[in-house]
């Protein structure tokens, strides 16, 4: 598990403060006294753990949010808990009679306390779900300038994932197959280093991209739920086809970028081409996340993901899981194109000259 140092936290550590320590009195301190709570039946907070400054393992944060709130539930009375619980019923309700997917936001970012956020990672947004919750608004005579812009950004990033690998295929592909030689391995002589670089690569962005599909397949299953339990389909200024927009232009761009990069890396004339349009396949795909890159449109002010991932945990915890849209079927196909493209595409690269000598 990789690690990183980070401060206690003090919302959540017990340590930085007499009166948290009174009221929390069956907090446990991490023996290496960094500050953070140990995890129940343990003696430090996490493995990584080994001084006064840490380390602390990436879900150390996390646990510890959620054990400061279990504790602090502890010490509520039975009438604070059922406060708690009715102003929680009604941030839900409240958000579900929202009569537009903006207002709903606004009504979560007024009830819901972010003391109730304890430990949960938000949902991951993108222009698609920002368009579809009608977080960002869509263009009019009434919005501002700087509003449709946004939206026109957001169109403009659609169209670039759309044409982008698309372009780059027929370009770097069918117009030059014809000087390409198949099944040799003569061109491996004189340009080995940047070869085997780029084999890495290929084979490095082939294993993301499968991770990234299955993050983003369980993903999509969380914000479909939420987009049906909140009754987005009744709102205005919703749109459940964005979403599906959404889902199939990221499989889109998944499968064909696989096929792209062996294309920029056959073609790359030095080591630092090579490096440079693998990071460029990158931004290329990451390019509709909220808050990945600087051109983003959205930032992370207009995806309320903690509240969001809120919802989805009340919504469980009541029983009411509604059935998530049936894309599966979408992510599912993309994910064993991808395994195909994982087995071939390195093989393709090594085994074919791409007629380009060494700058």
């Amino acid at each position: 598990m990789s690690s990183m140092t980070m401060p206690a936290p003090a919302a959540y550590g017990h340590s930085t403060s007499v009166r948290a320590v009174a009221t929390v009195s069956a907090v446990v301190e991490c023996q290496n006294g960094c500050g953070w709570t140990a995890f129940p039946g343990h003696a430090t907070c996490c493995k990584s753990c080994s001084s006064t400054s840490g380390p602390h393992a990436r879900d150390c944060l996390r646990k510890n949010q959620r054990i400061g709130v279990r504790n602090r539930n502890k010490h509520r009375s039975k009438m604070q808990m059922e406060e708690m619980a009715e102003a929680m019923n009604r941030a839900i309700e409240e958000a579900r009679a929202a009569p537009s997917g903006a207002h709903m936001m606004d009504v979560l970012s007024i009830f819901v306390e972010t003391e109730w956020f304890g430990g949960l990672d938000a949902l991951t947004g993108n222009i698609y779900r920002a368009v579809g919750f009608g977080t960002m608004s869509w263009p009019s005579t009434r919005a501002g300038i700087r509003s449709n812009v946004k939206f026109m950004g957001a169109v403009l990033i659609w169209l670039v994932q759309l044409f982008g690998p698309l372009v780059m295929l027929v370009t770097m592909g069918f117009f030059k197959m014809s000087e390409w030689k198949f099944l040799t391995f003569a061109h491996l002589g004189t340009r080995l280093g940047d070869k085997v670089l780029g084999l890495l690569l290929i084979i490095a962005f082939q294993l993301n991209v499968i991770f990234s599909l299955e993050g983003e397949a369980s993903s999509w299953e969380q914000v479909t739920q939420v987009f049906t339990y909140l009754r987005c389909r009744e709102k205005k200024h919703t749109s459940t086809r964005v979403l599906w927009i959404g889902a199939a232009t990221h499989c889109y761009v998944f499968v064909m970028s696989c096929f792209c990069v062996p294309l920029l890396m056959g073609q790359a004339e030095s080591t630092k081409d090579v490096l440079f349009d693998a990071l460029g396949i990158l931004f290329l795909y990451n390019l509709d996340t909220i808050g990945s890159t600087d051109l983003s449109f959205v930032s992370q002010d207009d995806w309320p993901g903690h509240h969001l991932a809120w919802v989805h945990e009340q919504m469980l915890k009541a029983e009411e899981e509604p059935p998530p849209a049936q894309a599966g079927v979408i992510f599912r196909v993309a994910y064993w194109i991808v395994i195909v493209q994982s087995l071939l595409m390195p093989i393709f690269f090594i085994s074919t000259d791409f007629g380009v000598e060494a700058a």
